[in-house]
């Protein structure tokens, strides 16, 4: 068991599968949710779900935070999640990201050092929300927060952050199946067909 906090968020709107909470979306008759506590509940000392008021989660040890500002954007999420953890190393990932992969997340815990956070970078993008973040953030988040600084690009621009390259990516997950992230019904019947074996 990792000695971290797992943190999902689970506030957004959904717009682009016609306004649904995708955190619902069953996937092998399974709600994304609960597949997604299952399997970090089995992996890290302690589970946050951090979701906007009206949406109810009712999962054993798992603590429900609620984004008082949604439509603020991941920023608020993760500085929520951050703020509620109990953990130095918190891997935050979203909820319609519905594979996981422990043996990635060990690789996050054994590369971030001394660095405020780790994670991939794939065609010169961060996969920020499947990614290793430290406690220590939490005062820059609140002082983005505070400023009305939306844009999570921007925070992570100003971190000390441990990449990972593709090919480690790909050395344990050679389709990088991890990032799948569900936007579209096309990405969610992709998701179907195509399950991590």
């Amino acid at each position: 068991m990792f000695d971290a906090t797992a943190i999902i968020l689970s506030g957004g709107k959904g717009s682009r599968m016609g306004s649904v909470d995708k955190s619902r979306i069953k996937i092998d008759d399974t709600p994304i949710i609960e597949h997604l506590v299952e399997k970090l509940s089995k992996w890290f000392k302690a589970v946050i779900i951090v979701t906007c008021a009206g949406r109810t989660y009712d999962f054993p040890n798992v603590e429900v935070v609620i984004d008082t500002e949604p439509d603020f954007g991941p920023v608020m999420g993760l500085y929520c999640g951050i703020k509620a953890s109990a953990n130095e190393f918190n891997f935050v990932m979203a909820c319609d990201m519905p594979w996981p992969n422990e043996k990635i997340i060990a690789l996050l815990l054994n590369q971030i050092g001394d660095h405020q956070a780790a994670m991939a970078q794939i065609n010169g993008k961060y996969q920020s929300l499947m990614a290793l973040y430290r406690k220590e953030i939490e005062a820059s988040l609140l002082a983005r927060v505070s400023a009305r600084q939306h844009r999570l690009i921007d925070f992570l621009d100003h971190l000390d952050i441990a990449l990972i390259t593709e090919a480690e990516i790909k050395a344990i997950d050679p389709l990088m199946q991890v990032f799948t992230n569900l936007n579209t019904m096309a990405d969610l019947a992709t998701a179907r067909k195509h399950k991590p074996s």
